[in-house]
Formats: structure tokens, C-alpha cells, sequence
């Protein structure tokens, strides 16, 4: 139990004692019972033993109590301050979950393990689709000696999906990082023109069609964050493929180079 918690409890009992002992002496009162002026003398007594004696004993503790969690708190944030520069370089999912693991079991203050809970919430469902990643490319990879080029390409999507979640949480490069959505990857440049006509029916402004590779992406205009893209992609998130996902426009295509009906990326 927390130092406090526990000094609280004690509290209780000092104030509920007297409490009780008035009720007790009051209902004798009522029902007629006579109490003797030896035992109100001896009542009285105790209640000035009681007042002076526990209520210094009850301060102390209570001032002790409250150094005890100061200290503590302080011990907390020197921990912090230590390994900020590893919480904020982990740059992918897997990382930032074990550090929410860690820090949500052995951080001694209920208040910010209960943060820390509520981070593990947040990163779930990008470890979860992470972990569901990796199970998708070992299956493939240990299917066959030789790779078809079917499978060649679901290599790539799911490497491209990876590569999205396994963003640093503090780009060093620049203070400011831009986001693309990536709404679909195909295979041909005719397959991608029909998907592209189709974003464009659904509202989605601008969608541009990139060529990495042997993929054809159709994908959004910069974001200046990712909650900015987010946010934009939570509007038409009922209009589009289940598969879509966000990541940095930079990692994704650092210099996009006009062909007419598309761009490709060097």
C-alpha cells in the first residue's frame, strides 16, 4: 500500500475512535443509563491523552509520510530523465512495446503506471498488426525455395507496411516530417489508374499513382503530421481498402519524377 494510503487509513481510525466513544456515551444518556463522574473523569482523561498524545504521533507521520512520497517522485523523474534518449530513439513498434511493458510493471507511482497502461493501449493494435505482419512473411518466405513473382510482390506490400509502423518517434533529420497515405498497391499501371479513378469517385482529393519497383502505389498529398493524416484518412475510412496505411513521405519516395500518367520514385 502507498505510504499515504496508509497514513489515510490511520486517520480514519483518529477520528472515528472519539466519534465512536461520544455515540456510545450519548446513548446511554438516552436510554437513561447514569454514568458515574469517576468514569466521565477517566473519559476525560483519555481524551486529552488521546488529543495530545496520537495527534503528534499522527503529524509526524503524516510530515514523514509526505517526504517519503516527494522522494520517491523525485527518484522517478531522475529515471525518466536517464533513459529519455532510449524511450524516444526506439525506432519501431517492437521497441516502444517492450518499454511500455517494462516501465508500466516497474514504475513504483500508480499514477504514471496507469500512463504507462494506457501507451500499451494506444501501440496494441500497430504491434498487433506488426506481429500479424512477420507471421505473413515467414509464411511465404519458408513456402517455397523459389519465390513466385506473385509472391515477390506481397513481399514488397508487406515490407512497405513494416516500414510504416516502424517510425522514430522524434525524426532527427528535421523537426518537421511529412505523411503520406498509401491507399493501394497493385501490380500494373492499368489496375492502378482504375483504383485511382475509383479514390478520386470516393472524395479523396488529389490521389497521385507512384511506381516503386514492380508495385504501383496510389497515394495522398503531404501531410504535415501524422495526426494531420489521420485525421484525413478516419473521413473516408469506410470508402477505402482495409489494408490502407500511413507512413513518412520521405522514407516512402524521396524524389518523385513526373512520367505523364504517374510518378516514380528513384
Amino acid at each position: 500500500m502507498k505510504t499515504t494510503g496508509l497514513v489515510n487509513v490511520l486517520a480514519l481510525i483518529y477520528i472515528a475512535l472519539p466519534i465512536v466513544i461520544m455515540f456510545i456515551v450519548m446513548v446511554l444518556y438516552l436510554i437513561g443509563k447514569s454514568i458515574s463522574k469517576e468514569i466521565l473523569d477517566k473519559l476525560l482523561e483519555f481524551g486529552k491523552w488521546y488529543i495530545v498524545a496520537v495527534a503528534i504521533v499522527f503529524a509526524a507521520k503524516l510530515l514523514d509520510a509526505s517526504f517519503t512520497d516527494r522522494e520517491t517522485s523525485i527518484k522517478e523523474i531522475a529515471l525518466y530523465d536517464k533513459y529519455a534518449a532510449n524511450i524516444l530513439e526506439a525506432d519501431n513498434i517492437e521497441k516502444r512495446w517492450k518499454l511500455s511493458e517494462y516501465f508500466a510493471a516497474v514504475t513504483p507511482s500508480e499514477p504514471l503506471r496507469e500512463r504507462w497502461e494506457v501507451y500499451k493501449t494506444i501501440l496494441k493494435p500497430e504491434y498487433e498488426t506488426m506481429i500479424a505482419l512477420k507471421k505473413q512473411e515467414t509464411a511465404i518466405v519458408t513456402s517455397t525455395d523459389s519465390l513466385n513473382p506473385e509472391q515477390k510482390v506481397e513481399l514488397l506490400s508487406i515490407k512497405a507496411k513494416q516500414n510504416s509502423l516502424n517510425v522514430k518517434l522524434i525524426n532527427t533529420n528535421s523537426y518537421y516530417e511529412q505523411y503520406i497515405i498509401v491507399f493501394t498497391t497493385d501490380t500494373n499501371l492499368p489496375q492502378a489508374q482504375h483504383e485511382n479513378a475509383n479514390l478520386k469517385k470516393a472524395g479523396i482529393k488529389d490521389p497521385v499513382i507512384v511506381n516503386i519497383g514492380r508495385l504501383f502505389f496510389n497515394i495522398s498529398r503531404d501531410f504535415n503530421s501524422k495526426i494531420e493524416a489521420s485525421a484525413e484518412l478516419d473521413l473516408f475510412r469506410g470508402k477505402v481498402r482495409g489494408d490502407v496505411y500511413i507512413t513518412p513521405s520521405a522514407k516512402f519516395c524521396k524524389n518523385k519524377i513526373n512520367k505523364d500518367n504517374y510518378f516514380s520514385c528513384e
